[in-house]
């Protein structure tokens, strides 16, 4: 590209893109013209272009075309590090013509290809180009741009350029552009099926570059493909659809991943956890400490029809009274334990709560009722009565206290 003092030129010119890049914000992104294509055309060879496929251009496809219109020498047209170039030598004329719509056929424009853009989605409001322009011979230079929704309604503006710029900011305002001559209505910006920019240079020696050509929405750059939008269908710009899924990929479902790594668990499969019914041993537990009790009162109950004096009835009463307090506390204890616990082999997730405390007092009480009882034998014995049955029953449900105690589970492990 030649523009008169062409060193100050490319100085002020790089500087220019490299504030453009770091700061410019746009939204739906036609082009960033990355990717490289070359035409050339002139009085020979008066035709030419060039198609292919860019990630970073709407429909994910440009085409190129150049055509000589006059003069002795040659116009290139082409795409390289993100700059379009409008080239015309010495005494030359042309027209370049870039196409978007979706496919990379060079014989004819698909006026449907783009599958209906919308660059209305994100709040755009007009077209965005960065350009360079020399006024070359002090020359206009002429651009075209066309919007198609289908071969039959679409809009276009034409602007000319009047003056040199190396850092040159052009708008189109959506509401300026104006029906085709021969369209049946305007292009509907929501319905969009494909894009063409016509450059013009009638005058010779013109040299235009394009460095961005975007809308204005609110969205940083992307680039719709074929039917594509703005936004995914989580609302997010440009975006690939998949940060709102759930685990059962679904957009805004609420499924989530459990504690065990499965998709909508209940984070309960990876506790290896197994629930005892321990009730009838919480019957039994609390029905031995009734026997004990009752083995106690029977044995008082033959002492006082013996001839006892006041302080051996005190003694027993005494007895009694403890026994019974022994007996209801072990019925609560029993009883206190839940009635299904749980043991949990991973248990990182869960809290353990403790029995034993609970079944070292049941225990202990029982061995209180046991030696009250041996107690009330001995003086059994000292009146001479039949005590061997007393001390029996007394060390049996004893026994049979701690044998029911030891098959109550330690813990109980509680897993939120």
């Amino acid at each position: 590209m030649r523009f008169k003092n062409l060193t100050t030129f490319l100085a002020i010119a790089a500087v220019a893109v490299c504030l453009l890049r770091a700061t410019q914000v746009f939204a739906i992104s036609i082009d960033d013209f990355n990717g490289s294509q070359f035409t050339i055309a002139n009085s020979s060879s008066p035709y030419d272009s060039n198609a292919g496929n860019f990630s970073e251009t709407i429909g994910g496809a440009r085409t190129v075309e150049v055509f000589h219109t006059g003069g002795p020498s040659n116009i290139t047209a082409y795409t390289s590090g993100g700059v379009y170039s409008h080239s015309q030598n010495a005494s030359t004329t042309g027209i370049s013509i870039l196409t978007w719509d979706g496919d990379t056929n060079v014989t004819s424009i698909n006026h449907t290809g783009l599958g209906g853009i919308d660059l209305l989605e994100d709040g755009g409001t007009k077209f965005i180009f960065k350009a360079a322009f020399d006024y070359a011979n002090n020359g206009p230079i002429e651009i075209i741009l066309r919007v198609y929704e289908n071969i039959n309604r679409w809009s276009f503006k034409a602007i000319t350029l009047n003056a040199a710029s190396s850092d040159l900011t052009i708008e189109i305002p959506f509401t300026d552009l104006l029906k085709g001559d021969v369209a049946v209505a305007p292009a509907n910006l929501n319905q969009v099926g494909a894009i063409q920019l016509y450059i013009i240079g009638s005058t010779a020696a013109s040299d235009l570059e394009l460095r961005s050509f975007r809308t204005d929405g609110e969205c940083a750059a992307v680039y719709p493909g074929t039917g594509g939008k703005a936004y995914d269908a989580c609302g997010v710009c440009g975006g690939d659809g998949e940060s709102c899924k759930d685990c059962k990929g679904i957009h805004f479902g609420t499924a989530k991943v459990d504690r065990c790594g499965v998709c909508d668990g209940d984070g309960q499969s990876c506790l290896q956890c197994t629930t005892q019914d321990i009730r009838m041993t919480q019957f039994l537990l609390d029905g031995v400490a009734k026997e004990q009790e009752r083995v106690i009162a029977n044995a008082i109950k033959r002492l006082r029809k013996t001839k006892i004096n006041r302080k051996t009835s005190i003694a027993l009463a005494k007895i009694a009274v403890r026994a019974n307090q022994l007996q209801v506390r072990n019925w609560i204890i029993s009883w206190t334990i839940p009635s299904f616990p749980t043991t949990c082999a991973n248990a990182n997730f869960c809290a353990t709560t403790s029995h034993a405390n609970y079944l070292d007092e049941y225990r202990q009480h029982s061995s209180e009722l046991r030696d009250m009882a041996l107690e009330v034998a001995k003086m059994l014995r000292s009146r001479k009565l039949t005590h061997n049955s007393t001390v029996k029953a007394a060390q049996k449900w004893h026994q049979e206290s701690l044998k029911l105690s030891y098959q109550v589970p330690l813990t109980t492990t509680v897993c939120t």
